[in-house]
């Protein structure tokens, strides 16, 4: 079992543009993280870096390479998913790499997933979406112009936990919580503006990597039930795609035993097995 502390890893900041860094982590197969819209790895490192571990113990050695984008400075998702796919490039050039994201990363990874800068063997993708709900995504964008940045710190960690969640009871004070109150206003009222109105179907349609998307059927940001079916007829397009349903999950996996299922999915797309459908 891991003791490292999966948030303080010793990161190595190995590439860096318009506030987005590539930091390093291992030596082995790349695998390039993308993480949620907290940008710095709090939604997925707590599984990502047991499975790293154990999958290098076990003879396949795997190099983190995390996209942290918290600090990010682009005027749109295009701009920021070149600047992605430009670091990743000039880290890797030609090499062979897997992709994992999370949440809003995933919309990055579905502009990048087809680059011929890349060469990218599999992708990953935890609670990706289409579409925010309408009303909610407008919301949250206008919301944004009203509220100071010291009311959003104050209100988002509550806030979060319902959205997020479910969360157990050992995870009310998870990193992720924590990571979102870095935010200003200005920024989440920036980056929300890239989602509100706006359906990002045809991205996901066009993707040809070998794909496993991980939904939790307990997702609350999203029409989960309309997210699912759009997901479920997009596998049934291609036999290199793979719908995995977890029964209990939110958005963000903060669920004791949901993590441990989905640190073992994680290492059997890391060492390319079959997976189990649904838990």
């Amino acid at each position: 079992m891991s003791t490292t502390d999966p948030f303080n890893i010793p990161l190595k900041t190995i590439a860096e543009k318009n506030g987005v860094q590539l930091q390093s982590w291992g030596e082995g197969t790349p695998l390039a993280v993308i993480p949620g819209l907290e940008g710095s790895g709090e939604s997925c490192l707590h599984f990502i870096v047991p499975a790293i571990e154990e999958v290098s113990r076990q003879g396949s050695p795997t190099q983190l390479l995390l996209v942290n984008y918290a600090g990010e400075q682009h005027d749109s998702l295009k701009a920021l998913a070149n600047t992605v796919q430009e670091l990743l490039h000039q880290t890797l050039d030609s090499r062979e790499l897997l992709l994992f994201s999370q949440s809003f990363g995933n919309l990055i990874t579905a502009r990048i997933g087809n680059s011929d800068q890349l060469s990218i063997e599999r992708v990953c993708m935890v609670s990706p979406f289409k579409q925010l709900p309408p009303l909610l995504a407008r919301i949250a964008y206008y919301s944004m112009f009203v509220t100071p940045t010291f009311l959003y710190r104050a209100t988002i960690k509550p806030m979060g936990r319902y959205v997020f969640g479910p969360v157990g009871n050992s995870y009310k004070n998870h990193p992720f919580f924590g990571a979102l109150t870095r935010a200003t206003s200005a920024q989440v009222r920036r980056q929300t503006g890239w989602l509100a109105g706006l359906n990002y179907e045809h991205l996901f349609s066009e993707l040809q990597p070998e794909l496993t998307i991980i939904l939790g059927k307990k997702d609350r940001l999203v029409n989960i039930e309309d997210e699912i079916a759009f997901f479920q007829q997009l596998c049934s397009q291609s036999n290199n795609r793979k719908l995995l349903l977890n029964d209990n999950s939110g958005h963000v996996v903060l669920l004791k035993n949901e993590i441990k299922w989905l640190k073992e999915t994680l290492l059997t797309f890391l060492k390319h097995q079959d997976v189990v459908k649904e838990h």
